[in-house]
């Protein structure tokens, strides 16, 4: 069976799109500048526990399955739009 779907871009939580293979980065708590690439799921994660599905939402999902083919930064279990601070990388 062939997976037909394939997340093209995803929106940073400042606005800006991102593709697969783009480098992005944060600064952490440390101060400390973490960078990475943009990457794709290899397989469908539930998350067990609610989830506000971005920053901006009010209420949380009852349960969450993020798509195998959708984009992520260092962490399967979290969306891009989690990372407040990401960025694009020069």
């Amino acid at each position: 069976m062939f997976n037909l779907f394939q997340q093209k871009t995803a929106t940073l939580f400042n606005g800006k799109k991102v593709k697969e293979g783009d480098k992005v980065y944060f600064i952490n708590s440390d101060g400390v500048r973490c960078e990475g690439l943009i990457q794709r799921r290899k397989f469908d994660v539930k998350l067990e526990t609610a989830h506000y599905g971005t920053p901006r939402s009010k209420e949380p999902h009852k349960e969450t399955v993020l798509k195998k083919g959708s984009l992520f930064f260092w962490n399967d279990g979290f969306f891009i739009e989690d990372y407040v601070g990401l960025d694009l990388a020069n």
